[in-house]
């Protein structure tokens, strides 16, 4: 059976290489052995070039947004949500799961809609992103994409709502400008801008957003598949120094690829799948063992 690290490094066994005759297994154990002795040693360095530390950090009020922004740095972000699992979709069970992932280290909650995120808000003591993704008739965007949705997220306490900022069609022909603008005038939430692409980043930036993260790179279009889009995350981060904070997310899978979009220039890095989908984790599991 392969180790925990095996599987959070990305490394798996599937077929022959599992059910392999003893004789096989002997002539393979050192060089297996070896090989995640390495995995395991580079991981240990990136964790330590990072200063990572696996305990829960405490969450206080903050009077403006540079404290805030400076409580998420170098931290990992867990997204907290349901789909595709019927059984969770509860705002008490996320609130459970992420009252363990905030005891794990998490130094903040991504959450999905204003009842998840009042229940997050209310049981644990670290910021919570929140989203609303909606299912309209009208547009291909579905994170958080309108004026009443930012604002239905902030007023049930998210710190920071996170939109879709892509250059899609919005519904209702609202602008992407004329949504921070008013989010602005009518909520004290700070505003993350979900990208695809540099240039979508850039104008985030230009209109004011807080943060760039960079979730939907590679589900915008052409639907890619595999590892994170680091590239984008640390072209992002040299182009913007420290002006603006570049969060990292989508497809991060391992804890190695966390350290790494670190050690590329991310402020922060947002996990979802990998730490709190249990259905989906299981069915990978099962579709290579069969």
């Amino acid at each position: 059976m392969p180790s925990f690290l095996a599987i959070a490094s990305g490394e798996g066994c599937a077929g022959d290489n599992c059910l392999g005759s003893s004789a096989r297994a002997e002539t393979k154990g050192k060089q297996k052995i070896k090989k995640r002795f390495i995995r395991f040693t580079n991981l240990t360095r990136l964790l330590s070039l990072t200063n990572a530390k696996v305990r829960p950090r405490l969450f206080f009020p903050m009077s403006g947004k540079h404290e805030l922004i400076d409580q998420l740095k170098g931290g990992l972000i867990v997204s907290c949500q349901a789909p595709p699992s019927p059984s969770l979709e509860s705002p008490e069970v996320l609130a459970s799961i992420a009252e363990a992932v905030v005891a794990g280290g998490a130094v903040a909650i991504r959450a999905d809609g204003p009842d998840n995120v009042r229940t997050i808000r209310e049981r644990t003591n670290v910021p919570v992103i929140g989203i609303w993704k909606r299912d309209l008739p009208d547009t291909d965007i579905h994170i958080t994409p309108r004026l009443e949705d930012v604002l239905a997220v902030s007023h049930a306490g998210a710190e920071i709502v996170a939109l879709d900022a892509t250059a899609r069609h919005r519904p209702g022909n609202q602008s992407l400008h004329d949504i921070v603008s008013q989010a602005r005038a009518e909520s004290s939430a700070l505003l993350m801008a979900d990208v695809s692409n540099f240039e979508e980043a850039v104008h985030a930036a230009e209109l004011g957003f807080d943060l760039v993260a960079t979730t939907l790179s590679g589900y915008v279009g052409v639907v890619e598949d595999g590892d994170p889009d680091l590239d984008l995350v640390e072209r992002l981060a040299s182009y913007f120094g420290d002006t603006w904070p570049i969060v990292a997310e989508g497809r991060i899978s391992t804890p190695a690829q966390a350290a790494e979009a670190l050690l590329r220039g991310a402020h922060a890095v947002v996990v979802g799948t990998a730490i709190t989908r249990p259905q989906v984790l299981t069915e990978a599991f099962c579709e290579v063992m069969r």
